[in-house]
C-alpha cells in the first residue's frame, strides 16, 4: 500500500512500505508539501495504514507497536510544525528520528547527516 497527498501547489507526499523491513520510507520534494491542518488525520491515517501493511508483510507477530507509535507520533507533529512555521524541510524530520533513536534505512551506523 502505498499513500500519497497532493497538495494545491502540486507538491507530493507519499508514504510507503520499505521492501524486507517494517518501515516505511516519506517522501516529499524539496520544497515538502504543504497538508492542511483538517487533512492532517488522513495523512496520519494514510501512514499509520502503511506502516501496518509493512508490518504485517514483514512479520505477523512483529516487534512491539510501541516505536511504531512513537515515529508517527513525531511525522505528525513534524508536518503540523512544518505547516504552522515553515522552513522545515525532510532532512529536519530524518535528523529527529536518528536522535530519537530511529535510524533511517541505509544509515550506516553512528553516522550524522
Amino acid at each position: 500500500m502505498t499513500f500519497e497527498y497532493r497538495d494545491p501547489d502540486g507538491a507530493l507526499l507519499r508514504i510507503r512500505p520499505l521492501p524486507g523491513i517494517s518501515a516505511v520510507l516519506i517522501e516529499t520534494g524539496p520544497q515538502g508539501c504543504a497538508v492542511p491542518a483538517d487533512l492532517m488525520p488522513d495523512v496520519v491515517a494514510g501512514a499509520r495504514d502503511t506502516a501496518r501493511t509493512a508490518a504485517l508483510r514483514d512479520d505477523l507477530a512483529g516487534p512491539s507497536e510501541q516505536p511504531l507509535a512513537e515515529v508517527l507520533r513525531m511525522v505528525a507533529e513534524y508536518v503540523v510544525e512544518s505547516n504552522d512555521v515553515g522552513g522545515l524541510d525532510c532532512n529536519d524530520l530524518a535528523d529527529r528520528l536518528r536522535a530519537a533513536g530511529h535510524p533511517l534505512p541505509g544509515d550506516e551506523e553512528g553516522e550524522t547527516r
